[in-house]
C-alpha cells in the first residue's frame, strides 16, 4: 500500500501540529513564573470541577468528629469573644464529661487573662492597706482564669492551637515538637520552614497534652485546597492541629516520615502513625483537603448548648470535638472550592475525618493524593495523543476533527475523573487537554481556512462551467476530489457547428456573436441539466465531460442524454434563429468514454481544469466524422456498453488518424422508449447488413444496403458502404479482410 505524501494544507497541518506538541511539552516542564502560574491555575480549576462531582458520595455526618460551634447564638448567650477562661474551662469539662475523647481548640491564648482582683488592687492602690492587699491576693488566686484553664487542660486530652509565621516575631511558648522515629532525615526534606510563632502562655502550653498549628496557606487565588501536616521550626517538626489531634486520638507517641530517594534528592512521600495510618503527602508535607460536599457534613453543636447541658450527648460520646466558630464576626471563615465562606474549624475537621476514613492501612484505603507518577502520565499522554492527532487531524474533515478531538478530550477528562472518584488519585491532565484544544483550534482554523479557500477556488474555477447544484455538492464534499491530476473513467463530448466557417463569413460580427450566444447558452444549459462540466468553448466548439470533478457512476448515460437533448435543443432553437434573421445550421456531436487524465493543468501563468488522453482525442475524431457519415451523433464502443435504454446503429469499424487500435463507431439514434416499429425494423436490417459486411459476405450486404438506400435516401452512411463494396469488382475480398477502414484525415 502506497501511503499518500502530505502536501499543501495537510503538510502545514502536520508541521504546525507537531510544533504545538513541542510547545506543549515545554509548557509542561518550564519553570517560567508566568507559565507556571497559568498552569497551576488551570489545575486548580480542574481540581474544583472534580471536587464538585462529589466523588465520595452523599454521606451522613461523620461519626467520629463533632464541631463545637461558637456561633451567633453562643455569643449572644455567653457574651462576645474572647470568653473568660473559666467559661472555656467549663466547656471543656462538659465535653469530656459527655464522653469526648479528644478536644482541639482552633484558637491561641498568647495573652494572660486580666484577673479581676488584681485589677481592683491596682486601681485602688492597696499597698498602704496590708489587710486589703492580702484579701485581694487570696481572691486573685481563686479568680485566676488561666490557672483554671490550665487545670482543665491537664485533666483531659486537649490540643491547643498555635500559629507559625514567616517573620522572626515570637510570642508564647510552643507546644512540644513531634517525636520522629527517623529524626536524622528531617533535615533532608523540603518541609515548609517558619522562624516565627505565636503560641500559648507557658502555663497553658505546659499543661496541655498537645498543641498543633492552625496555619492553612491558601493557593494563589485565595482558596484552601491543601493542608500542611508539618511545619519545620528551629530544626524540629511541629504538627498541625489535625495531625496532633489524631495522634492523641490514636494513642500514638511518635510518627514516621516516609521518605523516598528521588535521584540524588530525598523527598517526603507520606506521614505514618505506625500500625494505624499512612497519609500520602507532597514533598512539603501537605495533603489535599478531602472536602465533603455539601457543606455541613459534620454535626455542629452550639457551644452554649454544651455549657447549658442541653446538647445531644450521643453526638459527643467517643468523638473528637473541634472547638471553633462559624460566626462571621470572628473572621474565621475561609474561601474554599465548595463555598466562599467556609468555617476554618471545619477545614481541620475535614482533614481529620478524611484521614480516619481513607488513610487506615488496616482497611487498605487510600487517602486522596497526587501520585509521583502523575506528571509522567501527563507527559506520556501528551506525546502519544500529540503524535496521533498531528497525523490524523490534517487529513480529516471538520466534522471528523470535532469528533476526534471530542473523543480525545473526553477520554482524558474521564480518565482523570475516574482516577479521582474511584482511586482517590489526583492525576492532572489539563496540560494535555490544553494541547488537544490547541491542536483542535489550529487544525479547525487550517481546515476551515482551507475549505473557504477551496470553495472560493471552486466557485472561481467551476462557477461558469458546471451547474450551481454541482458546485454546492462539491462544496459539501471537498474530500471527494482534488485539483491535482487524477486518472479515472469518464465520458467526454465534443459538439461543433457544421459549415461554421461559411456561416461566420456571411454574418456581420454582431449577428455572429448573437448566434453563438444563443447556441452556446442552449447547449450549456443542457450540459448543466445533465450534471456535466463545460471544459471549454473554442469558437463554435463545445467540450464537456462527466465523471469529474465529482465522481459519476452514470457518466456515459449523462453524456448520451446530453447529446440527444442537444440535438433536440437545436431544433427548438431554429425558430428563434429564424425570427432574428439568423441562419439555421446543423451540429456534429462526438461522445466517447474511457480512462482520462483530469485535473488543474496549464502553466504557472494560467491553468484550467480539463481532461486529456487518448479517449479524449478519439471523441474529437468522432465529432469530426459526423460530417463524413452524415449523422448528428457518433459514440464510441465504451460509451455504448451497457446502455440498453438507447438505440444505436453500427456505422463502421475504423482506424482514425493518429490511433493504431481500430474502433467500432455507432450512431446514437434515440431513446428506446421513443422508437416505433419501422425504426426498429430498419435498425435490425442495417445490423444484418453490417454483419454480412464484416463477415465478408458482400453480396448479401450489398443487397440489403441498396434496399435501405432506396427506402432512406438521406442516410449517407449506406451509400458510403456501397461505394466501398463496389470499389472491389466481382465482390472479391481484399487480402486479410478485417472490415477496418483507415481514415487518413481528422
Amino acid at each position: 500500500m502506497k501511503l499518500p505524501i502530505p502536501t499543501g494544507r495537510k503538510l502545514a497541518g502536520i508541521t504546525g501540529s507537531l510544533l504545538i506538541v513541542l510547545l506543549s511539552l515545554f509548557w509542561l516542564h518550564t519553570d517560567n513564573h508566568m507559565v507556571t502560574g497559568i498552569r497551576e491555575r488551570l489545575e486548580r480549576i480542574a481540581y474544583d470541577l472534580r471536587l464538585s462531582g462529589n466523588p465520595f458520595g452523599e454521606q451522613a455526618p461523620h461519626p467520629a468528629v463533632v464541631i463545637i460551634d461558637i456561633d451567633e447564638h453562643s455569643l449572644s448567650t455567653e457574651g462576645r469573644w474572647p470568653w473568660p477562661r473559666r467559661t472555656l474551662s467549663r466547656l471543656l469539662e462538659q465535653l469530656h464529661k459527655q464522653g469526648v475523647v479528644v478536644s482541639a481548640i482552633d484558637a491561641v491564648f498568647s495573652e494572660p487573662e486580666p484577673n479581676p482582683a488584681a485589677v481592683v488592687a491596682r486601681q485602688l492602690g492597696v499597698e498602704s492597706d496590708p489587710a486589703l492587699s492580702r484579701t485581694l491576693t487570696r481572691l486573685a488566686a481563686t479568680l485566676d482564669g488561666d490557672t483554671e484553664l490550665a487545670r482543665a487542660l491537664g485533666s483531659h486530652d486537649i490540643v491547643l492551637g498555635q500559629l507559625f509565621n514567616k517573620n522572626n516575631y515570637t510570642k508564647g511558648r510552643l507546644g512540644p515538637p513531634l517525636r520522629i522515629t527517623n529524626p536524622a532525615q528531617v533535615a533532608a526534606v523540603a518541609i515548609d520552614t517558619m522562624p516565627g510563632h505565636t503560641a500559648n502562655l507557658p502555663l497553658l502550653s505546659e499543661a496541655a497534652p498537645g498543641a498543633g498549628f492552625f496555619n492553612i496557606t491558601p493557593d494563589a487565588d485565595g482558596q484552601l485546597r491543601r493542608y500542611n501536616l508539618l511545619i519545620a521550626h528551629n530544626g524540629k517538626l511541629y504538627p498541625s492541629l489535625a495531625l496532633e489531634t489524631l495522634r492523641l486520638y490514636l494513642l500514638q507517641d511518635e510518627i514516621t516520615l516516609g521518605i523516598e530517594q528521588i535521584g540524588e534528592a530525598q523527598e517526603l512521600e507520606r506521614v505514618l502513625l505506625p500500625g494505624t495510618l499512612e497519609i500520602p503527602t507532597d514533598e512539603r508535607g501537605r495533603v489535599i483537603i478531602p472536602y465533603r460536599p455539601p457543606q455541613g457534613m459534620f454535626d455542629y453543636l452550639s457551644a452554649s448548648d454544651v455549657l447549658n447541658g442541653t446538647a445531644d450527648p450521643r453526638k459527643l460520646r467517643n468523638r473528637i470535638a473541634l472547638i471553633g466558630s462559624s460566626a462571621k464576626g470572628l473572621f474565621d471563615l475561609r474561601s474554599t472550592p465548595l463555598h466562599p465562606q467556609f468555617p476554618g474549624v471545619e477545614v481541620h475537621a475535614t482533614v481529620i475525618a478524611g484521614i480516619l476514613d481513607y488513610a487506615d492501612i488496616r482497611r487498605g484505603l487510600r487517602f486522596p493524593h497526587e501520585p509521583k507518577w502523575a506528571e509522567g502520565v501527563n507527559f506520556t499522554a501528551m506525546i502519544l495523543l500529540g503524535l496521533l492527532l498531528s497525523l490524523t487531524l490534517p487529513f480529516a474533515g471538520v466534522g471528523w476533527q470535532l469528533l476526534i478531538n471530542s473523543a480525545a478530550a473526553g477520554s482524558l477528562a474521564w480518565f482523570s475523573y475516574w482516577m479521582w472518584s474511584a482511586q482517590h488519585l489526583v492525576v492532572g491532565v489539563t496540560s494535555a487537554l490544553m494541547m488537544v484544544l490547541a491542536l483542535a483550534l489550529y487544525n479547525l482554523v487550517i481546515g476551515f481556512t482551507g475549505e473557504v479557500l477551496s470553495r472560493r477556488r471552486l466557485k472561481e474555477m467551476f462557477g461558469q462551467y458546471v451547474p450551481q447544484s454541482l458546485v454546492e455538492r462539491m462544496n459539501r464534499s471537498l474530500e471527494e476530489f482534488g485539483f491535482e491530476g487524477d486518472r479515472r473513467q469518464m465520458t467526454v463530448l465534443f459538439a461543433d457547428i457544421q459549415q461554421f466557417t461559411r456561416i461566420s463569413e456571411d454574418l456581420p460580427p454582431r449577428k455572429l456573436a448573437r448566434l453563438l450566444n444563443l447556441y452556446l447558452s442552449q447547449m450549456t444549459r443542457i450540459i448543466f441539466e445533465q450534471q456535466g462540466t463545460v471544459d471549454k468553448y473554442v469558437g463554435d466548439m463545445v467540450m464537456a465531460f462527466w465523471g469529474a470533478p465529482l465522481s459519476d457512476a452514470q457518466h456515459a448515460r449523462h453524456g448520451l442524454e446530453s447529446a440527444l437533448c442537444m440535438r433536440e435543443g437545436l431544433e427548438a432553437l431554429k425558430p428563434l434563429l429564424a425570427a432574428e434573421g439568423l441562419p439555421a445550421f446543423e451540429i456534429g456531436i462526438g461522445v466517447n468514454s474511457g480512462e482520462m487524465s483530469v485535473g488543474n493543468m496549464g502553466s504557472i501563468y494560467r491553468k484550467a481544469y480539463t481532461v486529456l488522453g487518448d479517449s479524449v482525442n478519439l471523441a474529437s475524431r468522432l465529432e469530426g466524422l459526423t460530417r463524413y457519415y452524415g449523422v448528428t451523433i457518433i459514440v464510441g464502443e465504451q460509451t455504448r456498453e451497457g446502455q440498453g435504454d438507447y438505440l444505436f446503429r453500427r456505422l463502421d469499424r475504423v482506424r482514425v488518424k493518429g490511433r493504431s487500435e481500430p474502433e467500432t463507431l455507432y450512431e446514437l439514434v434515440g431513446r428506446r422508449r421513443d422508437a416505433d416499429a419501422p425504426l426498429l425494423q430498419g435498425l435490425e436490417r442495417h445490423e444484418t447488413a453490417m454483419t454480412h459486411y464484416f463477415a465478408g459476405e458482400w453480396t448479401e450486404a450489398q443487397e440489403i444496403l441498396r434496399q435501405l438506400s432506396r427506402d432512406h435516401p438521406g442516410q449517407g452512411f449506406n451509400r458510403i458502404l456501397l461505394e466501398r463494396l463496389t470499389a472491389h469488382p466481382s465482390g472479391k475480398l481484399p487480402a486479410r479482410w478485417d472490415g477496418v477502414f483507415n481514415h487518413t484525415s481528422k
